[in-house]
């Protein structure tokens, strides 16, 4: 059942959305080892992972919980950054 659907990947790309909006917005874009930078990297890194792993056919079965629960981890963090 967690296979089949996508809907954990939601924090996942708000955690992007709003690492790319802390990067522009705020810092201006100005280094690329700023932490909403590689915050945002992270995230998009972790997405290809989850569709090279979803077209190959080898994701766990509850991989949707994990993916879960890192992008609200980051979403948490990026907002942490774009407060701060």
């Amino acid at each position: 059942m967690a296979r089949d659907s996508t809907w954990f990947l939601i924090p996942l790309i708000a955690a992007f959305l709003v690492s790319i909006a802390c990067f522009y917005g705020r810092e201006n874009a100005r280094s690329k080892t700023s932490p909403s930078f590689l915050l945002a990297c992270g995230a998009v890194l972790l997405l290809l992972l989850y569709m090279i792993l979803t077209v190959t056919g080898v994701v766990l079965p509850y991989a949707g919980i994990i993916y879960g629960v890192v992008g609200t981890v980051m979403l948490v963090i990026a907002v942490f950054l774009f407060r701060g």
